[in-house]
């Protein structure tokens, strides 16, 4: 179990890069920001999240990015320079590394979904009941 101050830090850090919106972050400002020395901040990362700080806050930015490329039409382009990436190109092989799937999967993957779902909801409506069955 990590000890109790480390765990008050490693989530202080987290609640800071994600109010970052996506944001890079240096490790140093971060740390500056919290009140703590950069090798104190890394190692309560990884004594709680078993991951370097950095890569934590690569996780946060990749998953931001996701998030805007999944629930807008933007071009990949314009989401990679949001969220501090050099051009589309470095954004895609990040999440490839991170999710293990290019962005375009990503967004193929969530408007199949949707489609599937407002399918649904249009067959509900034209059989008569008040909601669509669960998706599984």
């Amino acid at each position: 179990m990590p000890d109790p101050r480390a765990m008050g830090l490693a989530e202080a850090a987290l609640a800071r890069i994600g109010a970052a919106d996506g944001a890079r972050l240096s490790v140093g400002a971060l740390a500056a920001t919290l009140g703590v020395s950069a090798k104190r901040l890394r190692g309560a990362t990884r004594q709680v999240y078993g991951i370097s700080t950095k890569k934590l806050m690569l996780k946060i930015r990749v998953q931001h990015a996701l998030t805007q490329l999944r629930t807008t039409d933007e071009p990949i382009k314009a989401i990679a320079t949001t969220f501090g990436f050099h051009d589309a190109a470095h954004l895609a092989h990040t999440v490839r590394r991170v999710t293990g799937a290019p962005p375009c999967r990503h967004r193929e993957r969530d408007r199949t979904a949707l489609r599937r779902w407002v399918g649904a909801v249009h067959a509900a409506e034209q059989s008569g009941l008040s909601h669509p069955p669960r998706s599984s």
